[in-house]
């Protein structure tokens, strides 16, 4: 796996706490009910692996993502190209992800929707976890999986096993324009990245003295910040439907960073994350009134501690940033253990 040009230095440990997670253990029968992945790249089609299929609550673990070692022959795309995925039932929600798991915490990178399954390819170079996050009729969800390597956009396809190890460890470069709209990926400012400040943090709910929004900049993950999580298969037919509630109705926690800064990647840590799947939005504002969506996501149960999300909406200039929408579908009440914001002041 490579070593990024994008590195996030955060001071406090728990988002770090990945290497020590116990392994997965996939699961020896897959359900009956789900349903069957492919990915459809260069008029081929190719077939996704499940990982995580929940289903009335359930969690299941079908089988641990692929670092790709042990594959000889791994598919190769490029930034900016466009990936479509086709399922054997009619999904009602996709997202879609490049995801390195061999990063430590692991990093998602949301890939840009240009038609409900169809999205602009995007994120580093290298050996990837392609993953589509699905929404299927009857309260069932499912995240599948295919092993790529990640190609520059200027670059011709090339085997991974061709590459000198000069080539394959690389950092990341990117496209020579400064423009943001036109980067394959992460824009150089963006390339390293800290932790930001936070001054003050609130939240729409504080159901007791244990349950408060400063848990989850207290560096433990034992402590959290629990609202009673929206249903997220509703929302989810609502925001399709046009007819989702405003923010202020649903949970919301925000931290405010003092001054209005490059916003570039947030990490979230939830509360016993390992053994559930949690949405959320997240949204940024430059005064505390006037919030935009910047990105949402399924949590992925890799790791206890917590999971770096890049949405395709970042970088952006920002003051406040606000987590909401925050549902399980494992559980009543979701936790938020662990939030930081990070990168450039």
């Amino acid at each position: 796996m490579l070593i990024l040009a994008v590195v996030i230095i955060f001071p406090f440990s728990v988002l770090r706490a990945y290497s020590q997670a116990a392994p997965l253990e996939n699961s020896a029968v897959q359900p009956n009910n789900l349903p069957q992945a492919k990915l459809l790249y260069n008029n081929q089609n190719y077939d996704m692996s499940p990982f995580v299929f929940v289903d009335s609550r359930t969690l299941n673990k079908v089988h641990f993502p692929s670092d790709g070692e042990d594959s000889q022959n791994i598919l190769n795309v490029k930034q900016g190209d466009t990936v479509s995925f086709q399922f054997s039932e009619k999904p009602i929600k996709v997202d879609a992800f490049v995801i390195d798991y061999e990063a430590q915490p692991s990093e998602l990178y949301a890939l840009k929707k240009l038609s409900p399954t169809t999205f602009e390819l995007k994120g580093p170079e290298g050996t990837q976890n392609l993953e589509a996050q699905v929404f299927f009729p009857g309260g069932r969800y499912a995240s599948y999986d295919i092993v790529a390597y990640v190609l520059p956009a200027s670059s011709s396809s090339v085997s991974p096993q061709n590459l000198n190890q000069s080539t394959q460890f690389a950092t990341i470069q990117g496209n020579s324009t400064n423009s943001l709209d036109s980067q394959t990926f992460i824009p150089q400012i963006c390339g390293r990245q800290n932790e930001l400040s936070v001054i003050g943090i609130t939240s729409s709910i504080q159901n007791s003295l244990n349950n408060i929004p400063a848990n989850v900049i207290d560096s433990n993950l034992g402590t959290i910040w629990s609202p009673k999580g929206i249903d997220v298969f509703s929302f989810v037919k609502s925001i399709l439907k046009n007819t989702a509630s405003s923010i202020s109705n649903n949970p919301w926690l925000q931290l405010d960073l003092g001054t209005q800064n490059l916003l570039c990647t947030v990490g979230i840590a939830f509360d016993n994350a390992d053994n559930t799947v949690n949405s959320f939005t997240i949204q940024t504002s430059t005064d505390g009134v006037h919030f935009k969506d910047v990105g949402s996501a399924q949590s992925t149960p890799i790791s206890p501690a917590g999971l770096l999300y890049k949405f395709s909406d970042l970088p952006d200039s920002a003051r406040f940033v606000r987590i909401t929408n925050v549902g399980s579908l494992t559980t009543a009440s979701p936790g938020i253990a662990e939030m930081i914001a990070a990168g450039e002041k």
